[in-house]
Order: structure tokens, then sequence, then C-alpha cells
């Protein structure tokens, strides 16, 4: 994606340290919005992220970022 990619993502440290990651991807128009959630160790973060695009990219479709361009 890029700076006009509609793409979003928050973690959260909870009271235990358990790390919460919501993400989103979305149509520029508005015509979808894709979300997942994941949750785990502050030591997974990064798998967290990379599963969690990757699932995204897969609710959105083949090509959803080149039909961006």
């Amino acid at each position: 994606g890029s700076c006009r990619t509609p793409i979003a993502a928050l973690a959260d440290i909870d009271s235990t340290g358990a790390l919460s990651l919501r993400g989103l991807l979305a149509r520029p128009d508005g015509g979808a919005l894709f979300q997942t959630t994941r949750r785990g160790g502050c030591e997974d973060a990064e798998a967290l992220g990379r599963d969690a695009g990757e699932e995204l990219l897969g609710l959105a479709g083949p090509g959803f970022l080149k039909s961006l361009a």
C-alpha cells in the first residue's frame, strides 16, 4: 500500500501483558471493509501482524492492492 491506501492497525497491551491487534483494509470508495483481530504475546507481535495482513489480503481478493494504483 501507500499513504493513500485505506489500511489501519492498532495494537494494545493489556494489564496482563497480552498483545491485542486489530487490522483493517478498505476499498477507497467505502464499498468493502475487511477486519481482523489477533491476540498473543508481545514476543509474537511480528508474526501476529504478518498473519493478520495475509488474512486481510486474502479477504480482499487477488489484485486488491494493484487495483488501487
